[in-house]
């Protein structure tokens, strides 16, 4: 046997070694639990610029005031992000993702029942809480879930949810509102916080 043949064998034997594992149906489904999370999160995030002038006539304040709701979320998440480390620690990593599944689901129940404007703003506060903290902890889980070689192929379906709820919030937001009220697309935020809590539990 030459040398070129066994460096040959020995790359194949790299490439083998270096190759992602393919994913089981747990993996999968866990994956796909937290880009529903991520695309629950988001939506949360951009609904209220597509609901300003409602909000703001029910509320009594100027949409200006108004749009204070959505750099809140933002200033929150923003101080939680650099807390996040230290506060989470070593917790188990899915117990906190259903804990921030659930302040944001009432978070956005809070916001759907806010008669005035600081309710409002308290539960966009808890909203970017949750979202500052699912975004610090899921590289780790998502690494942890499929190994490091496949951990960009993961956040990128995890990203996912990201770019739908981008598109879709705003637009859809400001439909429902039309249709059948601001607080009800508020409310619907929640429903999909729940939806993504649920299938963490499962996952």
């Amino acid at each position: 046997m030459t040398d070129t043949t066994l460096q040959l064998e020995d790359a194949a034997i790299g490439l083998d070694a270096d190759a992602p594992a393919a994913w089981s149906a747990a993996t999968w489904f866990a994956v796909i639990s937290l880009a529903a999370t991520s695309f629950a999160l988001v939506s949360a995030e951009f609904l209220p610029a597509g609901l300003l002038t409602p909000m703001a006539r029910d509320l009594g304040i100027s949409e200006g005031t108004a749009g204070q709701v959505v750099t809140a979320t933002a200033s929150v998440g923003a101080v939680t992000a650099m807390l996040s480390n230290v506060l989470i620690g070593r917790l188990n990593r899915k117990a906190v993702l259903v804990g921030l599944s659930a302040l944001a689901v009432g978070s956005n129940i809070l916001a759907a029942l806010a008669t005035d404007f600081w309710l409002l703003l308290l539960g966009r506060a808890g909203l970017g809480i949750a979202l500052s903290a699912f975004w610090a902890l899921s590289v780790a889980v998502v690494a942890r879930l499929v190994g490091a070689n496949a951990t960009g192929r993961g956040m990128a379906i995890v990203t996912l949810g990201v770019s739908l709820a981008t598109i879709a919030a705003p637009s859809m937001g400001a439909l429902i509102s039309d249709w059948i009220g601001w607080r009800s697309a508020m409310a619907m935020t929640a429903g999909l916080a729940a939806l993504a809590m649920l299938l963490q539990l499962l996952s």
